[in-house]
């Protein structure tokens, strides 16, 4: 191969890297109003995302750039793992709702999948308590744990123990409280009748019965 032929072939391969690069080909920008993930410009080591959330007029959406953050490392929110195996954000900074304005525009989160919460009194990456610990929310506990109403990670109830209505975090993975028997049972599937969202697998009460998970979801509890 002579030496034109060499340097056209690093050329392309150093496009074919540029490309890989690329988290997202969608062109909206921090901030800016979406509906889908796929329409938010991305950025090399960062995820784009269309996070919503719920505003006094109801479900508002943005664009945001979320760049992980490792332990240790400053950060300003924790991705939370939903049980029905979707994400959700805890902001670890005075994000105020009610303002009817977007989410932000970025973030450097800690992810639960990775062991890490976002400690909101360092603003650093810290690992997930488990039970025992302190804790400052139940983002903050491990996957067998919730945070309690004296502030430490409790070990989670399993289905036909003993739990209150309104610790709808008590209950292991799958689980919610049923306020009629004062017990944790296995979340309902889509059509049953229900009273909450969280009594839903798809974490979706709409109409008194459980469905999938539309936008306006985000306005009606967890």
């Amino acid at each position: 191969m002579n030496l034109r032929s060499l340097v056209a072939s690093l050329l392309v391969l150093l496009g074919l890297m540029a490309c890989s690069s690329s988290s997202s080909k969608g062109t909206v920008s921090p901030g800016g109003a979406c509906t889908s993930d796929g329409e938010c410009a991305g950025r090399a080591g960062a995820s784009a995302v269309c996070e919503r959330v719920c505003e006094s007029n109801g479900p508002i959406s943005g664009c945001q750039i979320r760049t992980p953050a490792k332990l240790g490392e400053s950060c300003t929110g924790t991705i939370v793992l939903n049980s029905d195996g979707t994400t959700s954000t805890a902001y670890s900074f005075a994000y105020f709702f009610d303002t009817n304005m977007p989410p932000p525009g970025e973030l450097s989160t800690c992810a639960q999948a990775d062991a890490l919460f976002c400690d909101v009194k360092s603003q650093k990456c810290a690992k997930l308590n488990v039970p025992g610990d302190a804790c400052v929310g139940s983002y903050s506990c491990d996957s067998t744990s919730y945070c309690g109403a004296t502030q430490k990670c409790i070990a989670s109830v399993a289905v036909g123990g003993s739990c209150q209505q309104n610790d709808v975090k008590a209950c292991v993975a799958n689980a919610f409280c049923d306020g009629a028997s004062g017990k944790c049972a296995a979340k309902l599937n889509d059509g049953a009748f229900c009273s909450a969202n969280s009594s839903c697998a798809s974490r979706s009460c709409n109409q008194s019965a459980c469905g999938p998970r539309g936008l306006d979801s985000v306005c009606s509890g967890p």
